[in-house]
């Protein structure tokens, strides 16, 4: 169920501090992108508040400023699995399950996942996973000041899970929610690319050993499985 997998000496590897990792199988480490997901539902209520007051953005439009969260979601102007879409480069016609798979190996395959809900964890994963360094203490000043207080924040009211509107933004993005799903799960999956190898998420299947883990690689290969 789990890999050792050793790098050589040159080049090193994405993360520094150790170089032997115990993970699970779906991980690979060529990632080249970062994303930080959001709810879709939670996300559309935003765009919909700001974009009705920020006349300084190009997709400003005040008629939002004049309608209810209800009829924007039953308009042509609410989003539509947008996550999906830009994915999947499906961005006119209908969508389907294939679509939500190909978005799903895009992140699983490229993409180091955070979860806004999880902002401070997000950070530091990116930051030590692309060896991006806070080089002064004003630089994580500002850092932590980012975390706790986003420049470009704009408060709204919330909306209820199970409310009308609630229900009418949920299917306009089914697919999207899904992808978020699988998003919190590839963050969860992921947390073992930041441990030591004595660590484990919490709730994770106990680690094997290393010996144990040798064996099972080499039982692997003995079956021709591919390691990842």
């Amino acid at each position: 169920f789990f890999r050792v997998i050793k790098y050589p000496d040159s080049p090193p590897p994405p993360l520094s501090y150790t170089r032997t990792y115990f993970v699970h199988p779906k991980i690979i480490f060529t990632r080249s992108m970062f994303t930080m997901m959001r709810n879709p539902i939670e996300r559309a209520v935003s765009l919909f508040h700001y974009l009705g007051v920020a006349d300084w953005e190009p997709t400003y439009d005040p008629d939002l400023a004049y309608i209810s969260i209800e009829m924007y979601a039953r308009s042509k102007r609410i989003e539509h699995n947008w996550m999906v879409r830009f994915l999947s480069n499906e961005l006119e016609r209908d969508l389907t399950e294939k679509h939500l798979d190909v978005a799903k190996e895009v992140l699983r395959k490229k993409c180091l996942v955070g979860i806004l809900d999880e902002k401070a964890e997000s950070f530091m994963r990116f930051e030590k996973y692309f060896g991006w360094p806070l080089p002064s203490e004003e630089a994580k000043s500002c850092h932590e000041n980012f975390i706790e207080n986003a420049s470009n924040k704009h408060d709204h009211p919330l909306i209820e899970e199970g409310s009308a509107a609630w229900e009418l933004l949920s299917v306009k993005n089914d697919l999207d929610m899904k992808l978020y799903e699988y998003g919190k799960e590839l963050f969860r999956e992921q947390a073992r690319l930041f441990m030591n190898k004595n660590q484990q998420p919490q709730n994770a299947a106990p680690v094997p050993n290393q010996q144990t883990a040798q064996i099972g690689a080499a039982s692997d290969e003995q079956n021709n499985a591919p390691m990842v």
